[in-house]
């Protein structure tokens, strides 16, 4: 990650099997977010009181602006696959039958 004035940028590996999708989502809150499933959220929307999505898409890159200089911020990253039936699904285990 990068840090410059109030900006934050930075990348993270893909997950393994890559899915189709990240949700990226900034707070200064330690604990991490619940997005809820079958909920689609666009960049700028909340996961939350607290949190805000930086990023939705395929890419594995990330940036967020208009941070306060001397904060602790938490980035958070759910993979998700958009084609789930009753996704996207952020949470949860899965089980094959």
């Amino acid at each position: 990650m990068t840090a410059t004035g109030t900006v934050i940028s930075g990348s993270f590996t893909h997950a393994v099997p890559q899915p189709d999708n990240y949700l990226v989502v900034i707070s200064t809150n330690p604990v991490a977010p619940s997005p809820a499933n079958g909920t689609s959220y666009a960049i700028g929307a909340t996961v939350g009181a607290g949190y805000t999505v930086i990023a939705n898409g395929p890419g594995n890159a990330f940036s967020a602006t208009g941070l306060a200089n001397s904060t602790t911020y938490y980035i958070y990253v759910f993979s998700f696959n958009s084609l789930c039936i009753g996704g996207p699904l952020y949470l949860g285990n899965l089980t094959a039958t």
